[in-house]
């Protein structure tokens, strides 16, 4: 990448530049740049630069998302919303599990995932975003698997029985050159309800 200027002639020269005007993505946060590390520049000064060089990645990879059944822990046993989703609860500090699925083959990309009660109120803790490739908030990462056990006294509040929506979106970081491919973007829906009768 190197910019160009016309000269009087009609040709374009190569314009050297202070080396801070070349930008990389910072790692572990695309959305973030930093300025190019002289292995990546062709410099003409210690301060100047005249070119970046860069490897351009083609990735197909298809995000995935997927929000698995709610669970509560009685005694030993685990119990899933299953397809009703409805789980049954005892007392206000029995766990309750939330888990989902959102990754990306490379890791290159990012989820948003919601959690609201009834009519809309948003839970914090529960609702959650970042990068696919590491624990984020109170969810931790592991065998690919995000999840969290929440008590239920945090999850109905001042309810004695409540009804979630879960919402999870796999954002691809993939791009043309020009715009995002939300092509290769996933998706996924769920919903469970916790019940003392």
């Amino acid at each position: 990448l190197e910019l160009l200027r016309k000269d009087s002639a009609g040709n374009y020269q190569v314009i050297t530049v202070p080396k801070q005007m070349f930008q990389i993505s910072k790692l572990n946060d695309y959305g973030t740049s930093i300025d190019a590390p002289d292995t990546y520049l062709n410099l003409a000064s210690p301060t100047t630069a005249e070119n970046l060089r860069l490897n351009v990645r083609v990735d197909n990879t298809k995000c995935h998302a997927d929000i698995q059944d709610a669970a509560i822990t009685t005694g030993d046993v685990l119990t899933y919303s299953g397809v009703c989703g409805f789980l049954k609860y005892s007392n206000l500090n029995q766990p309750v599990r939330i888990s989902f699925i959102a990754s990306h083959l490379r890791d290159f990309a990012r989820f948003s995932f919601t959690v609201v009660k009834g009519n809309g109120s948003q839970n914090p803790g529960a609702s959650q975003s970042g990068y696919v490739n590491s624990s984020v908030g109170l969810y931790a990462l592991g065998s690919g698997v995000f999840k969290h056990d929440f008590l239920v006294s945090q999850l109905i509040g001042t309810c004695p029985q409540a009804a979630f929506a879960e919402s999870l979106y796999v954002t691809s970081l993939a791009t043309n050159g020009s715009r995002r491919l939300q092509e290769y973007d996933a998706s996924d829906l769920n919903a469970f309800a916790l019940s003392n009768s």
